[in-house]
């Protein structure tokens, strides 16, 4: 256990007042700084909490009995800091007091497997790493597999497996893992009443699900059912609650893609109407408002690409220009929302022909891509987009090295998508046209 020891140590130490106290009273210290937090969600008694029971830990030797119930509470309250200030080492340090948890079976309850998923399914987010989502869908099927039917906690337990399923699915692309997630949320759906708390956001995750599967597949039918369960989550949500703006966000998009797939102008305009809604109810300063002012900028740049009218464009790169500054540069959304408003002003060039957009856009997708490890799921995107800004100004000012730069970027862009992924043929498509373009420029056989 030495290594857990150290593993998890790192807190403000409270060794000099506490070292000479009896093990049982420094263990029930810790779980009184843990209580007063529960009453106060005061960030200081959480620190508080968090070091009485890094020292409690230390002093503790291994066969102690109240060592397992100590090192359990200092994993929550490490990953509840993680979840209010985002501080990666505190949800490796609680994965770690969990882990050894359930491997020494001192708690093998429902509930620890469940936020033991939670924390790593959050560690994949932040860092891509593969073994983290298996392990947190393994995590999550012991959580529903030990929770009883009726149990108050097993709907809640279902969506989280289902979310990790899609986690899987969006990094792998494999049909099975959406599947999957779509059967594990309409369980969760059928389970909970239209009462219950959380029916929108089970209602939110069903209709996400069945939208990736649209984006796959195409089936129409998919995506009216997320249109119908998105507007369920909707219609069962109060407009002062503070999920709405993210029911209404989802039901735009819902209406997006159904417009994308059809091309009926009615559903362009719902969406907008959605995520103008989202972005009112959304005050500034909220941590969610640039998402929201992304999915606008977004809905007028799909209107835009049906109507051709600039008054779209031009909303859509207020909007977007929005939420690229209210984005720090550390935060993970901020790759994706560089390359949608690198993509609006090469929307802008194709009407108005002005270069000061294809430097833009240029500029925006050189940072999409700085901000992007070569690991993460969406990198290739990044690069694509690179290539295609770097071509288009090659295709206007005829200097060989954009067309060069087009290719590096394509062909890395190749070279990290996995066979078999959706979006491989779109990547070696890109790349071939950036071949064709040199070869037209240059007539080197080569190339072509």
């Amino acid at each position: 256990m030495h290594s857990l020891t150290e593993g998890l140590q790192g807190g403000r130490s409270t060794q000099e007042t506490l070292a000479s106290e009896h093990l049982t009273s420094l263990s029930d210290h810790a779980v009184q700084c843990w209580l007063r937090y529960r009453v106060s969600n005061d960030e200081q008694d959480l620190d508080d909490a968090i070091s009485t029971m890094d020292n409690a830990v230390e002093h503790m030797p291994d066969a102690y009995p109240l060592r397992g119930r100590v090192l359990e509470l200092l994993a929550f309250l490490l990953i509840e800091r993680y979840r209010l200030l985002n501080t990666l080492p505190d949800n490796d340090r609680g994965i770690l007091a969990l882990e050894w948890s359930v491997s020494t079976q001192y708690n093998t309850s429902g509930g620890v497997f469940d936020i033991l998923g939670k924390a790593l399914l959050a560690r994949f987010k932040d860092a891509g790493q593969l073994d983290d989502v298996e392990n947190a869908i393994s995590a999550h099927e012991d959580a529903v597999r030990l929770t009883p039917d009726g149990h108050a906690d097993k709907p809640d337990r279902l969506a989280n497996l289902g979310n990790s399923f899609l986690c899987r699915f969006e990094r792998l692309g494999q049909l099975d893992d959406v599947e999957k997630a779509i059967s594990a949320h309409e369980d969760v759906v059928r389970l909970a009443p239209d009462g219950h708390a959380n029916k929108p956001s089970h209602l939110t995750n069903l209709g996400i699900s069945v939208l990736r599967r649209f984006e796959r597949l195409g089936q129409l039918d998919d995506v009216e059912k997320g249109i119908s369960a998105h507007e369920d989550a909707v219609r069962l949500t109060l407009d002062d609650h503070a999920n709405k703006p993210r029911c209404l966000t989802n039901l735009g998009n819902s209406f997006l893609l159904r417009f994308h797939h059809l091309g009926q102008l009615d559903d362009g305009e719902k969406a907008i109407s959605a995520h103008e809604d989202a972005v009112r109810l959304t005050p500034d300063g909220h941590a969610n408002r640039p998402a929201c002012l992304t999915n606008l900028g977004n809905s007028f740049l799909r209107r835009f690409e049906h109507l051709g009218q600039l008054d779209d464009v031009e909303k859509a790169i207020s909007a977007l220009e929005d939420a690229v500054r209210l984005t720090p540069d550390g935060h993970a959304n901020k790759p994706d929302r560089l390359t949608n408003l690198g993509y609006s002003f090469l929307c802008r060039l194709e009407c108005l022909g002005q270069l000061d957009d294809v430097e833009k856009a240029i500029s925006a997708h050189e940072d999409a891509v700085r901000l992007t490890p070569d690991n993460h799921a969406n990198k290739h995107v990044c690069l694509m987009h690179l290539g295609h800004s770097f071509l288009r100004r090659f295709e206007r000012l005829g200097q060989l090295d954009d067309v060069v730069k087009s290719i590096s970027a394509h062909e890395d862009s190749v070279r990290l998508t996995l066979d078999g992924h959706a979006n491989k043929p779109m990547c070696l498509t890109s790349l071939g046209n950036s071949f064709l373009r040199r070869f037209d420029h240059l007539g080197q056989l080569d190339d072509v």
